[in-house]
């Protein structure tokens, strides 16, 4: 659609990336070949000749609609054709209805006495057509770059790298992530549906796309890109919100805030855990170790002060509240801009970061930091932030031009670095029994068969980054 000036990547073949089946291979090369395989993923769901059909015996649906309805936690993350299916919805089924739709305000504007927050990057809730619809899959579209608002930190790009860092790593905390543009054509047909909605009509609703096009629009305002990020599948709750301060502090600890008396006891009673500890203990732990993670690797720590979220259900059985996993939304404000142990919220010394001193990690996490730091330093044209640079360089065609750079790439980097450096010191000092545990994310689903679901819906040649072809065997 956009085309920019861009390396031009090599063309290859599906026939040539080999796929072996799990009971060939380690789990350690399994977690590897589940990292590189991720841009092959990102360029199915973004190749636009593929459409999510609206037929009730198609596979595709149901595979989709048993992936929202799951009652798992994590299914809708963690299962990868899960995950490929909700991108190809967030960027490419037809959006035939927007609501809760939020202008954009400057802080000149707001100043002047314009309605809106503080600062206001725009926003719409979209709906999808068809299927997609009775399913109930939405998503929230969020437009705007850093450089369009200057007095915003917020970004739709972070948006984007985020949800690549969550799912190349192993988190499986954040909702997919997709870029998506509309035209002014499109605005203005969805201005009509709007201003007079049954249900939510807004009045003003041509204002508010128009103030998106004139603040953060491109070509001239034709069009408006931004980044729609996945409604979440189960219900949610703010965390500083809706808690009280004893059940938020139950709940969540915050590593950069606790002073060496709050370290010593946590390290003595919630964080000692073992491998006989109760799989709640251990959850709890790896929830708040992720999370912390999480934050060094997305240089975002503002989530813990609003904008941290759980996951909660009701028991069908007893009408309960429970309460779940987090769920790591609003990444706007994550940003790569520079080295996080020159300017940040963490300790220069990576040993002296809480992460060091608890020394309790999640498991499959942890490998893939260290898989990737061990490459990374045996050769330098590999890493984790290059990995995650080539995944996004799919999307060289939206409007807003690249999303990601390589300077970016070498901070990310930085920070991985950083938590690969606590995760090997635990692991010096301590039995790996000790230090790592299995988390209840943990992918559970036939990986490799649903990868080769995907390439069958590839088209026949595939763009491959320099760096794929580095990554044919991972070093023993």
């Amino acid at each position: 659609m956009f085309q920019h000036a861009a390396p031009r990547p090599l063309e290859v073949t599906t026939e040539t990336i080999i796929i072996q089946t799990p009971s060939t291979i380690s789990e350690r090369d399994q977690l590897y070949q589940q990292m590189i395989l991720w841009p092959y993923i990102i360029k199915a769901s973004h190749a636009e000749d593929w459409m999510l059909t609206n037929d009730l015996q198609s596979t595709d649906v149901g595979y989709l609609s048993d992936c929202w309805n799951d009652p798992d936690w994590f299914r809708m993350y963690a299962d990868p054709y899960c995950s490929l299916l909700w991108l190809q919805v967030l960027e490419h089924e037809i959006v035939f209805d927007m609501e809760q739709v939020l202008g954009v305000v400057t802080y000149e504007e707001k100043k002047a006495g314009a309605e809106g927050k503080k600062q206001q990057n725009g926003g719409a809730r979209c709906h999808f057509m068809g299927l997609v619809d009775s399913i109930g899959i939405t998503g929230y579209w969020k437009p705007c770059l850093g450089t369009d608002l200057p007095t915003n930190s917020e970004s739709f790009a972070a948006e984007i790298i985020a949800f690549h860092i969550d799912r190349i790593l192993g988190f499986y905390h954040t909702p997919a992530v997709a870029p998506r543009t509309f035209s002014k054509k499109q605005f203005n047909a969805l201005a009509k549906v709007i201003e007079n909605h049954p249900k939510h009509a807004d009045k003003n609703i041509q204002n508010k796309f128009d103030s998106v096009l004139n603040h953060c629009g491109r070509f001239n305002g034709e069009y408006a890109d931004g980044a729609t990020v996945g409604w979440s599948p189960k219900n949610i709750q703010l965390l500083s919100k809706h808690l009280d301060v004893a059940l938020q502090n139950s709940f969540f600890v915050k590593f950069h805030d606790l002073t060496d008396e709050d370290l010593s006891r946590l390290a003595r009673t919630q964080f000692n855990i073992q491998p006989y500890s109760k799989p709640e203990d251990i959850h709890w732990v790896l929830e708040n170790v992720a999370v912390n993670i999480f934050a060094i690797l997305t240089n975002n720590f503002s989530r813990f002060g609003h904008n941290l979220f759980i996951q909660t259900r009701t028991n069908a059985h007893t009408g309960a509240q429970e309460f779940g996993p987090f769920i790591y939304l609003d990444n706007d404000r994550s940003s790569w801009k520079f080295n996080i142990t020159r300017k940040g919220k963490i300790p220069n010394d990576p040993l002296e970061h809480p992460l060091a001193k608890f020394c309790k990690f999640p498991k499959q996490i942890a490998q893939r930091i260290l898989i990737l730091q061990e490459l990374s330093e045996l050769d330098s044209n590999i890493s984790f932030g290059k990995l995650v640079y080539w995944a996004v360089s799919v999307y060289q065609d939206v409007p807003s031009g690249p999303l990601f750079s390589l300077f970016e790439a070498s901070n990310l980097d930085i920070a991985m670095s950083y938590v690969a450096r606590t995760i090997q010191h635990c692991l010096d000092h301590h039995p790996q029994e000790e230090v790592l545990f299995l988390e209840p994310w943990a992918t559970k689903y036939d990986f490799m068969e649903n990868i080769i679901s995907i390439f069958a819906n590839l088209p026949r040649k595939l763009p491959e980054e320099e760096f794929l072809s580095n990554f044919t065997s991972i070093p023993q």
